[in-house]
């Protein structure tokens, strides 16, 4: 066993430190799993599931044995190298079942030929659906991996380290000088600690350690910080000897985890490496980010030459570097004075922009990389190198690495002074020099960008001072928290004008490469307070002497700096809100191509092959957003997109995936004109958002991006992660001249903004933190194809002549569904038969009793069985959702952030907010004359929009803040207008319900691990009967018919008082269509579906039904629907 040498040769501390092979990032200690990010064994503990996650994101790639189920989850947000060939995400097992409602976005899915599909996530980048051998096409034996990885495992166990010590509940890893480390602590330890922290005497020289965890009980780690104080944590690995399960709860694993014998639950929680175990689990907000690693030392290039200017030459290498000079975005102002010479470094003018990347700003990039115009002008980087540090020792690092540390030289620090920008803006001048590394040129020097300007990454659109930071907040008079946010992170810089409270927080987890110095989180306000139960991870909080403390963070390096916040870090608040003003204003009024939004609300961006781009979009639109998506002729030649985004509703991202079209977040910006309100919720966000009027709101979403915002809030699961912007090629530039005259500064067009703060840029390959969300969205699954399309004919209209011939091409695209459900829109509208004669009654006057009704609602008569929808559905069967009321409750229906496939017909008051109704209605004809939404009782408020036909309501209906985007709003006779006795249909409900309740059926077969299943046979109708309590505590629910092409109706009757729960379990139904299966609650007075795929309609006459985090893929009969938030009810797929 190589592998397994290997591994003993890191815990024996320096007895193998020749073997090159141990000292990589991730370490090569985790043998044939090294290149996945997630690598499961398998078992058949758990849920049935070997990979089982909702509301998160795996940044790498997934290798699974057995079961996979993934609910608004997205895989691959950052992989490096990736094409559609790349096998992504590989699950094997022989019988094993796939359910991805989410996003892959980049690569495959790989599956054996005989597993089970049950959903599909959207595929960017042409990736798709690959069946076969998994060993065969991937390489994979996960036996074999097994048995390799537990040995190896055991091997680093045996081997030991040294013994943690524990102060109280303080736990210290004492380390020495060697590159690699072991150390082993217990699991009591670690379930009670409030910090672990890594203490070694030179943290650049460490390659490789491990952390041994010693005991047989569970671990459950949570609420205490992690402090690595310079190691990157992708060198840190965690071993799990002997623990059978690992839980991670609200925290932050920074390393990697090597669990082969364990499962592992993660909860509202982050893995910062890689990942092996058995199972992997988790409930909601639990994300896998690939491991950090440090940035390779450049190789010695050329001329070390020991004269300052020579710093400035690491050769043409040093190119690249000069891309590390964001002083190509450098304010002109500062090119204006490249006359300084080498020595007028110590002038803050001519170091102004290139101290920049002298900034800690500089650590998001230690690479030049960061900033893709640096090869316009590679000389200019080296201009701040030699001021930066005359030694020769300078140059004996190329100027990446000196611009790495601004504490190389503090005298360049000088440079950082704000009194570099032009003395037209005293207030960005103050007399001392900031004593933190923040590079902060005066916000004067910088133009208002044009969006045709030639970009840097991040875009330089938020001015000189502030696309150094990921969150920058100017404010806003009478909040009482500027910065507020609970359980989440902020991968770079923070900036806040106003208090700030952090509960369970990180900040500063991907600034590379990290000192001391680096002004990581400034709290700005003469009388604001600070309340961070939380983790700095890198640098320094700063605040106002007058500042009230409440709680302070921990630091893994940094301290509590106290003083005039302007001095100190340089950050002007006032003179950046004028600017970013200036900028947004700017934007706004100059537009772009208006975005096109189809029927099913797609949101399109028609770009052109320009490098600098703008686009308008109404916030509207966004708000009812399906998906979105960009188009360019070339990708590749895109620098720079500006979103602005008009209106003055509040602004909503939730429930739809975006499209960035191959364009890098980092390019794309997204300015918010108007909007008073911007939510990010269950949402990934791939962009820069500029929201200079706005108060944020993130919760269960990420922003991979900059934000700039008045105030930023969350009550759990946000995130705010540095923009990904794409290595630059450097330019082969010939005069790797230390000629600081050579500062040249990068012509100013190359750099429309004054913001040197880009090389602040994290550079992505520093920071391969997760970008979620967009793979959060579950947007467009192009399962959606598979509805058969026929199910038109299921909607037993009135005339058979009048139905509209069930064809697909009804059905919108994939991309049009925002639910990964595969459910078919070609079904979506039983309802689209209307009676031709619909609108031919005017008159709505219900004594004209044999004239139809005025709003086109087909009477389905009853069918004989089986139908689909099924026949006992009577009058309810045209409805997707039909309730009856509950005169305990207010509303009868109330949701939030959702959508109805269908119509609705409701006997009661209706509130629902960012909610859409009819969603997937063809709308032709005289189907755009419908009763989408009918609604008997009081009120009717809603916030969202009914995408096709009326809502129709009684005379004495309120109706508020309905848009339509072709019907209109009708009040009179429902039943006249309609044809649908409310009343009527509900007695037949209930009555069906407890005819079907009375027919006995096929008991449910309970197995070992609550594994339920249900045997058919050949029969075209078949009952099945699960009492509630083997509901609730079901792992897996299997059917399994003879023949499931013959079957046409399922009858599975839930019978007991208690609460009904469907959460937690697999649901496989065997084959059948959903719209074939119905669940009948046949007592219980509560229903409740949470973070589940239910398929199948469900006939719950006397109950409530709670909707969270979940979708139903059939026709819904119950008294009332509730729910939270992100509940959709799909139309029924009929064969």
């Amino acid at each position: 066993m190589k592998s397994a040498q290997v591994a003993l040769c890191v815990v024996l501390v320096g007895l193998c430190a020749s073997f090159a092979a141990a000292q990589t990032c991730p370490p090569s200690l985790l043998g044939s799993a090294s290149a996945y990010n997630v690598f499961l064994l398998g078992s058949s503990a758990a849920n049935g599931y070997t990979f089982d996650l909702i509301n998160g994101d795996v940044e790498g790639r997934v290798a699974s044995n057995g079961n996979f189920r993934a609910v608004n989850f997205g895989v691959g947000t950052r992989l490096g190298n990736c094409n559609a060939s790349t096998p992504t995400v590989i699950i094997g097992g022989a019988s094993s079942s796939v359910s991805f409602s989410g996003g892959l976005q980049c690569g495959s899915l790989v599956t054996e030929s005989s597993a089970t599909i049950v959903t599909l996530p959207g595929f960017a980048n042409n990736g798709q659906l690959v069946q076969g051998s998994v060993s065969d096409l991937t390489g994979i034996d996960f036996a074999a991996a097994k048995t390799e990885l537990q040995a190896q495992a055991s091997s680093l166990c045996s081997a030991g380290g040294i013994g943690a010590t524990r102060s109280g509940n303080a736990i210290t890893l004492q380390g020495t000088s060697g590159a690699s480390q072991a150390f082993t602590v217990n699991v009591a330890d670690i379930n009670v600690a409030s910090s672990l922290t890594l203490t070694v005497p030179d943290a650049s020289a460490v390659e490789q350690v491990v952390v041994n965890i010693v005991g047989s009980g569970a671990i459950n780690m949570g609420g205490f910080q992690t402090f690595l104080n310079g190691v990157s944590s992708g060198l840190v690995t965690y071993v799990v000897c002997e623990a059978p399960t690992v839980t991670i709860n609200n925290f932050g694993l920074y390393g990697n985890l090597l669990a082969p014998s364990s499962t592992v639950s993660i909860q509202n929680a982050q893995l910062l490496g890689n990942v092996v175990a058995l199972t992997l689990t988790g409930t909601g907000s639990g994300e896998v980010h690939v491991p950090t690693c440090p940035t390779p030392a450049p190789s010695p290039s050329a001329s070390p030459s020991s004269s300052p200017s020579a710093s400035a030459s690491p050769s043409s290498s040093a190119s690249p570097s000069a891309s590390a000079s964001p002083s190509s975005s450098a304010s002109p102002s500062a090119s204006a004075s490249p006359s300084a010479s080498p020595s007028s470094s110590a002038s803050p003018s001519a170091s102004a922009s290139p101290s920049t990347s002298a900034s800690p700003s500089a650590s998001a990039s230690p690479s030049s990389s960061a900033s893709p115009s640096a090869s316009s002008s590679p000389s200019n980087s080296p201009a701040p190198s030699a001021s930066s540090s005359p030694s020769p020792s300078a140059s004996n690092s190329p100027s990446p690495s000196a611009s790495n540390s601004p504490s190389n030289s503090p005298s360049p620090s000088v440079s950082n002074s704000p009194s570099a920008s032009p003395s037209s803006s005293p207030s960005a001048a103050p007399s001392t020099s900031p004593i933190l590394s923040t590079p902060a040129p005066s916000p004067s020097a910088s133009p208002v960008p044009s969006p045709s300007a030639t970009p840097l990454c991040p875009a330089p659109l938020f001015g000189s001072g502030v696309s150094v930071y990921n969150v920058f907040l100017l404010g806003r008079e009478g909040a009482n928290y500027t910065f507020d946010m609970t359980n989440g992170d902020v991968e770079g810089r923070v900036a806040t004008n106003g208090s700030l409270r952090a509960i369970n927080l990180g900040v500063g987890s991907r600034i590379v490469p990290c000192n001391a110095s680096v002004a990581s989180v400034i709290v700005a306000g003469e009388d604001s307070s600070i309340n961070f139960v939380g983790g700095v991870q890198c640098g320094t909080l700063v605040a106002e002497n007058t500042a009230d403390i409440v709680t302070l963070p921990g630091f893994a390096n940094g301290r509590p700096v106290l003083g005039s916040v302007q001095n100190i870090t340089g950050v002007n608040f006032t003179a950046e809100a004028e600017q970013l003003n200036a900028t947004a204003n700017a934007l706004c009024a100059a537009g772009g191509v208006p975005a096109t939004v189809s029927p099913w609300r797609e949101i399109s961006f028609a770009g052109s092959a320009n490098a600098s781009q703008a686009f308008t979009v109404n916030a509207s639109d966004i708000n009812v957003a399906s998906s979105a998506t960009f188009n360019f002729p070339n990708a590749s030649a895109v620098q720079s997109v500006v979103v602005t985004i008009v209106g003055s509703e509040n602004l909503t991202f939730t429930n739809f995936g975006i499209n960035n079209g191959g364009v890098p977040g980092a390019y794309i910006t997204y300015v918010v004109c108007s909007a008073e309100q911007v939510t990010v919720r269950g949402f990934g966000l791939e962009g820069n958002l500029l929201a200079f009027n706005s108060s944020l709101i993130v919760e269960n979403g990420q922003i991979v991006g900059n934000v700039v915002a008045q105030t930023m809030s969350g009550s759990g699961g946000g995130e705010v992660h540095v923009p990904e912007c794409p290595t630059p090629v450097p330019s082969p530039s010939a005069s790797p001249s230390a000629s600081p005259s050579a500062s040249a500064s990068p012509s100013t067009s190359a750099s429309p903004s004054a913001s040197p703060s880009t090389s602040a840029s994290p550079s992505t390959s520093a920071s391969p933190s997760p970008s979620p969300s967009t793979s959060a969205s579950p947007s467009a699954s192009p399962s959606s194809s598979a509805s058969p399309s026929a199910s038109a004919s299921a909607s037993p209209s009135a005339s058979a002549s009048a139905s509209p011939s069930p064809s697909s091409s009804a059905s919108p695209s994939a991309s049009a569904s925002p639910s990964a459900s595969p459910s078919p829109s070609a079904s979506s509208s039983p309802s689209s038969s209307p009676s031709p004669s619909a609108s031919a009654s005017p008159s709505a006057s219900p004594s004209s009793s044999p004239s139809p009704p005025i709003v086109s609602t087909p009477q389905p008569s009853i069918a004989p069985s089986p139908s689909c929808p099924p026949s006992f559905f009577s009058g309810a069967a045209a409805y997707n959702v039909f309730l009856s009321g509950n005169a305990d409750k207010e509303f009868a229906f109330n949701m939030i952030n959702g959508d109805v496939w269908g119509k609705v017909a409701v006997d009661g008051s209706v509130f629902a907010r960012s909610f859409g109704f009819g969603t997937r209605l063809t709308c032709s004809g005289d189907a755009a004359n419908q009763a989408t939404l009918i609604a008997s009782g009081a009120d009717v408020d809603v916030t969202g929009e009914i995408q096709c036909g009326n809502l129709v309501t009684a005379n004495t209906t309120t109706v508020t803040g309905v848009s339509f985007r072709n019907g209109q709003a009708i009040a009179g006779d429902i039943t006249a207008l309609t044809g649908l006795d409310l009343a009527a249909v509900a007695s037949d409900l209930a009555s069906g319900s407890s005819s079907l309740c009375s027919v006995e059926g096929t008991a449910a077969t309970v197995g070992a691990g609550n594994r339920i299943t249900f045997a058919g046979s050949d029969s075209a109708s078949q009952t099945f009967t699960i009492t509630t309590a083997q509901l609730a505590a079901a792992s897996w629910i299997s059917f399994a018919f003879d023949d499931a092409s013959a079957v046409q109706q399922v009858v599975v009757n839930v019978i007991g008082d208690d609460d009904v729960e469907f959460s937690g379990f697999d649901l496989n139904i065997g084959g059948v269509a959903n719209g074939r299966m119905t669940w009948n609650v046949c007592s219980a007075t509560s229903v409740s579906v949470s973070s589940f795929n239910f398929q199948g309609n469900l006939l719950a006459p006397l109950a409530d039904v709670s909707l969270t985090n979940a979708q139903i893929n059939g026709n819904v009969a119950a008294r009332t629907l509730t729910g939270t938030g992100s509940g959709e009810v799909h139309l029924p797929q009929c064969p």
